[in-house]
């Protein structure tokens, strides 16, 4: 009778072995739609007991698997892996199919989801996706809430155009058949920035928000509040002017402190035009 240890071993190397049964390319397309919807295949990671990668195969041969060894200094090496040093290597199964990008933690988790249908459904809910995203309109967002973007980010590395474009449209963005255009709207917004001071350019790629962008959002943010107390006042001097006109249709003459609060908000509004 098998152990339990020898049994899943079994599981671990049939596991390892069904993945690599598709080895994936050296270079896996990860923008172009059309290669994209041609990938079925994996790759295999063999983590040590702290997470890190200490094994990445591709390919298998008889009795084990090809691959890039890596040692704890940070060295590689090309090696052969017998499935009886593979199994005792926590596994990782990186797996493209279609658009999508899955990543398995264990011989469980791959099993689950290749034995039940799950991987062709997230496909067709994906494509969905993408075609309701190539047919929905790019709205333009306004230069503030990129400046908002810039300030929010890491500033050390700074943050490129698309990085911009995915973070306000999402991934699928890139499916989009006016993307370019897009993209172009934004690199013109964050040069703007560079023009006015508010941002940096890094390595003529990235951009960073300056110190002066602190200045103008909160300049932004102010003028905004302002707005919205204005508006505010307006719709409570709408409501008292109702009441006003209601009293004198009725020849009802109002309490003095409607009309006392009705003066305040006329001078208040009339003050913030000025």
């Amino acid at each position: 009778m098998f152990q339990r240890g020898a049994v899943s071993g079994l599981v671990r190397k049939c596991v390892i072995g069904w993945a690599l049964s598709r080895p994936a390319p050296s270079s896996i397309p990860t923008s172009r739609l059309d290669l994209m919807r041609g990938r079925n295949y994996g790759f295999v990671r063999l983590l040590d007991e702290e997470g890190h990668p200490r094994f990445i195969s591709k390919n298998k041969g008889a009795g084990g698997v090809y691959g890039t060894l890596f040692d704890k200094e940070g060295g590689r090496q090309e090696r052969f892996l017998t499935y009886a040093d593979a199994v005792k290597f926590q596994l990782e199964i990186i797996d493209y199919y279609g658009e999508l990008e899955f990543h398995y933690r264990s011989a469980a988790h791959f099993l689950l989801w290749r034995l039940l249908p799950l991987r062709p459904c997230l496909l067709m809910w994906e494509r969905l996706a993408q075609w309701r995203a190539r047919h929905r309109t790019l709205v333009r967002v306004q230069r503030i809430e990129i400046l908002r973007i810039l300030l929010d980010l890491d500033q050390e590395k700074g943050i490129s155009v698309p990085t911009i474009a995915q973070i306000l449209h999402g991934k699928r963005v890139w499916f989009h058949p006016r993307i370019n255009a897009s993209l172009k709207y934004y690199e013109l917004v964050l040069e703007s920035f560079v023009e006015s001071g508010e941002a940096e350019k890094i390595d003529n790629y990235y951009y960073s928000a300056s110190s002066k962008a602190v200045a103008t959002l909160a300049e932004f943010e102010l003028q905004e509040e302002r707005h919205r107390h204005l508006l505010g006042q307006q719709r409570m001097m709408i409501v008292l002017t109702m009441v006003l006109a209601v009293s004198a249709a009725a020849s009802v003459e109002p309490t003095s402190w409607v009309v006392e609060l009705a003066e305040k908000l006329w001078s208040q509004i009339a003050t913030a035009f000025l």
